[in-house]
């Protein structure tokens, strides 16, 4: 972007690699959560008890409930969850794009992004930079003071 007479001024604050770091670390601890319900949700349909341990105990004295009583309650808190963070998971491509532009797929992102990461990414000098600075470093080097 800076070739192209269009910097991106928000790399050269601190504060907005801070809140864009925080953002792109929520994102990832939330989606860990939805893939840990969601397995929750298929272990009980299988009659898993595994990640459930006050229920397993609570089993273990004799009572063999039908757990699908509970796939119903965990199909409903993963809905809740979706519905309570959809706005991550349209974001998701965006924060990915910073956090790992060297991996993240060019045709998933707005096509006026595409060449910008495909030239990023054909530039060995800067991807040798990425691996071995912090994500707030490695924006320095492409937009240095």
């Amino acid at each position: 972007m800076k070739k192209k007479g269009q910097p991106v001024l928000e790399f050269q604050s601190s504060k907005w690699m801070q809140n864009l770091a925080f953002m792109v670390d929520i994102t990832q601890h939330l989606n860990n959560l939805n893939k840990m319900l969601q397995g929750c949700k298929r272990q009980l349909s299988g009659d898993d008890t595994a990640h459930f341990l006050c229920l397993k105990s609570v089993r273990a004295t004799g009572l063999n409930s039908d757990l699908n009583q509970y796939k119903g309650k965990m199909t409903e808190l993963l809905r809740e969850f979706k519905q309570q963070f959809q706005i991550f998971g349209r974001l998701k491509t965006d924060f990915q794009v910073f956090c790992s532009p060297f991996t993240i797929n060019p045709s998933d992102l707005p096509v006026d992004w595409q060449l910008e990461i495909i030239d990023l990414q054909c530039d060995s000098d800067l991807k040798t930079k990425f691996a071995f600075a912090s994500l707030h470093t490695f924006y320095q080097y492409l937009y240095p003071g």
